[in-house]
């Protein structure tokens, strides 16, 4: 399948953009990968990452039971991958995951007035690692029109962090009660390429089959089998990253990741990832009218 050339402005003579992977709300959409929430403020963009409001009502109206069995209890973890997974195939080599907890801030600017607004601020946690995964806990807190910030959304993710997650957990607290998303990755298909250890030039793509479950209160719908595709090329990187106190050092590497969800629909962003902490620190998303930007801010050891 033909990716489309990516949207972002060109200046200096290449790709650049003001940009995490993966943290975008949308107009009455599921995040992509089916766990950002639902924001209408924003007009529906190219980067649609889950399926609309209809098949997300539909999922939880039909095939569902209080009795039907869960994907994972409580939040995932390592031990949630199938044994039989080729990890090297998707994480590659030995990687290090060094920090305790991240800050990051989320803007969307129009192009026109050039005006920004702040959307909201998340806090990813690690909570585990071994050589090669790392276990992130991510909440969401959203700017109000009131001016109040709440908490609308948590994330749990087994992965690389902001370039791919093998394992996650969405819980959107709304009352009554709250609804939940989980994926567990099944099976890797038309692997190519590399992208760790990671250097300038390399390319790599992936299909990753997940089983996928909808939950709202007791009532889960059975898990269905949903394929998403990655594909990624390392176009540049940089020395170090200037936070609001202090720089986080060694080489930042400049990724074109492209995500394409069950439905077909491709998203592109610019993701900034960083080899010393194992973990993107910047993305950057175009759309017709606004530029979005996720950035790290602040961190602990």
């Amino acid at each position: 399948m033909g990716l489309p050339e990516p949207l972002w402005l060109k200046e200096a003579g290449r790709h650049t953009a003001d940009m995490y992977l993966t943290n975008r709300p949308g107009n009455y959409k599921i995040r992509r990968e089916l766990h950002q929430p639902i924001y209408a403020s924003r007009k529906h963009d190219a980067w649609k990452w889950a399926p609309s409001l209809l098949l997300v009502v539909t999922m939880l109206s039909c095939s569902h039971n209080s009795n039907t069995m869960i994907l994972f209890q409580g939040d995932p973890g390592i031990h949630n991958l199938p044994t039989n997974l080729e990890l090297q195939r998707v994480i590659g080599g030995e990687k290090r995951f060094n920090f305790s907890t991240l800050k990051y801030e989320n803007h969307i600017r129009e192009k026109l007035s050039g005006e920004a607004k702040h959307i909201y601020t998340s806090l990813v946690r690690l909570k585990n690692q071994n050589k090669k995964l790392a276990v992130t806990k991510t909440e969401y807190y959203f700017v109000q029109p009131n001016g109040l910030v709440t908490q609308q959304v948590t994330n749990v993710d087994v992965g690389v962090p902001g370039i791919v997650s093998l394992v996650h957990l969405t819980t959107k607290l709304q009352a009554p009660q709250p609804i939940q998303f989980r994926k567990v990755a099944k099976r890797f298909d038309n692997v190519d390429g590399e992208l760790f250890p990671i250097k300038n030039g390399n390319q790599y793509s992936i299909d990753i089959v997940f089983s996928y479950q909808m939950s709202q209160g007791s009532v889960n719908n059975t898990a269905q089998e949903m394929s998403w595709s990655y594909k990624f090329r390392v176009v540049e990187h940089y020395e170090g990253y200037a936070l609001s106190k202090g720089t986080i050092p060694g080489n930042i590497y400049i990724i074109e990741k492209y995500e394409i969800d069950p439905d077909g629909n491709v998203d592109n962003t610019l993701v900034h990832f960083s080899e010393s902490l194992g973990v993107v620190i910047k993305t950057v998303h175009q759309g017709d009218n606004y530029i979005e930007e996720t950035r790290l801010v602040t961190m602990e050891e």
